[in-house]
């Protein structure tokens, strides 16, 4: 599963099969999401499980596996009109929390209460009333309930209610071990979570199951036994394992869309947690006159501009996926970040290197991504935006013929991210006056990257550049204007 998510070894063989058994016993379990940061946290969770060192930390069972995989589907749930074949006006979609824990109810109604109508109820036969009166979207179910179990609960939904009326099942427990819990996915939850649970997670957990986007329309009071409305109706889309990693690209709004937009629907693409990192630091390289005004907007407008002129093809397709470049323009700007624990006086210096400074200034790209990989660290809560920022950090000198720096990587061993920030900032520094030279204008930039630096960029990426290379000079020419 690692292998085709990532599209590489999780631990590749080295030819020394003593080092490599060594290093497969020791290793901690493999990360997703340091080479794919927008794969959703579950599924990475459930990688790094499965290739866990410690065989009693694995799945221990092909059902529990199978559980764990089917609470990965994502459902989207939508409504319409079959006279007009119009949507429906939206509704918040409607949650029944079920617990006798009234702390835990409050907890989770606080988490999800601005984006779901919350219902609660204290035991089974509570829900079970409320249910046949009410039709929810989603019902949060602690399995340990006092008199109908949430398990009992659980199948009389099944057998009463017609699949179009079955609400989404999220179960919960603090007692049942996970795998126990995975296999009530095979009776009919959708997907589960153990006790404690953060806020992050539950809140997670809600939107991949009730996808807050095509929440149904609001629908007459009714039993969970009786068919649905004449006028309406529901249909489901179920989105396998395999799409989670791929969001499609949204086709260009107009004006009428964007204005029709309500302010929730035009802010659920949120701006990546490392971007004000990135930009932090890039106003302090502007102070240390390290770099031009202007740099943390025009090295991420290079990034967007590289990304629509590359191939829609392979790996390239990423670039189309509006999360992985969300995340690459935020975390592009932050690639010399560790230039700053760098002595000035080499970085500025007017003449050539020795071998000894040089050494000195190459070691920005480790120290720098050591930083954000123990930045991330400190973090309360995951942020694989900054495993991007670490990886492009790290590789961005690495040469496609093996050549760079820190680690030797060539070819596509080098990350796609830290491919493409190296055409942009050397296309920056290009352009850019130096202690040692001025700077280089439009036409000899792009000369140099394109015909004179055979073997340090992704050829396919040094043609991408090649056809937007005027749009990479009306972003340069924009420096220091906002923007």
């Amino acid at each position: 599963m690692y292998l085709a998510l990532t599209g590489r070894e999780p631990y590749p063989e080295t030819g020394n099969v003593l080092r490599d058994l060594s290093r497969r016993l020791a290793a901690p379990p493999a990360d997703v999401r340091l080479v794919r940061p927008e794969t959703p946290a579950e599924l990475a969770e459930l990688v790094a499980k499965l290739t866990n060192p410690d065989p009693d930390r694995r799945y221990q069972s092909a059902r529990a596996l199978a559980g764990a995989l089917a609470g990965l589907n994502r459902w989207i749930a939508t409504t319409v009109d079959p006279v007009t074949d119009t949507p429906a006006p939206a509704r918040l979609p409607r949650v029944l929390l079920v617990d006798d824990d009234d702390t835990v109810r409050g907890f989770v109604r606080t988490v999800l209460g601005a984006e779901y109508e919350c219902h609660d109820a204290a035991d089974g036969k509570q829900a079970w009333d409320r249910l046949e009166k009410t039709p929810y979207d989603l019902v949060v179910l602690d399995v340990n309930l006092p008199g109908m179990t949430g398990a009992e609960l659980l199948q009389r939904l099944r057998q009463n209610c017609p699949p179009s009326q079955m609400p989404r099942i999220l179960v919960t427990s603090g007692d049942v071990p996970p795998e126990a819990l995975g296999g009530l996915l095979m009776d009919g939850a959708d997907d589960f979570i153990e006790k404690p649970f953060n806020p992050a997670a539950i809140r997670s957990r809600a939107r991949s199951l009730t996808h807050r986007r095509a929440a149904p329309a609001p629908a007459p009071a009714q039993a969970p036994v009786a068919a649905p409305p004449a006028n309406n109706v529901r249909e489901t889309v179920r989105l396998t394992v395999g799409e989670l990693t791929r969001v499609p690209a949204q086709p260009p709004p107009t004006h009428a869309t964007t204005q029709s937009q309500s302010p929730a629907t035009r802010q659920e693409e949120k701006p990546s947690s490392v971007d004000p990192l990135a930009y932090g630091t890039c106003r302090l390289m502007e102070e240390t006159g390290l770099v031009l005004p202007g740099y943390h907007d025009r090295v991420a407008r290079y990034m967007r501009a590289l990304a629509a002129a590359v191939a829609d093809r392979g790996e390239y397709a990423r670039f189309k996926d509006p999360r992985f470049l969300t995340v690459l323009t935020a975390a592009a700007p932050v690639h010399d970040v560790g230039q700053l624990v760098v002595p000035t006086q080499l970085l500025m210096k007017p003449g050539r290197l020795d071998e000894n400074e040089l050494t000195v200034v190459q070691t920005h790209v480790t120290i720098g991504a050591q930083v954000l990989i123990d930045l991330a660290a400190r973090m309360p809560v995951p942020l694989p935006d900054l495993t991007m920022a670490a990886e492009v950090v790290r590789h961005h000198h690495e040469r496609w013929d093996g050549a760079g720096y820190p680690d030797g990587l060539s070819g596509t061993e080098i990350p796609l991210s830290a491919r493409a920030v190296a055409v942009a900032s050397v296309y920056e520094a290009l352009r850019t006056r130096r202690p040692y030279r001025p700077p280089l204008g439009h036409a000899r930039a792009v000369r140099l990257i394109t015909t004179e630096s055979t073997g340090q960029f992704d050829p396919a990426l040094v043609s991408a550049f090649a056809a937007a290379a005027a749009r990479f000079d009306e972003i340069f020419s924009g420096a220091g204007r906002p923007g």
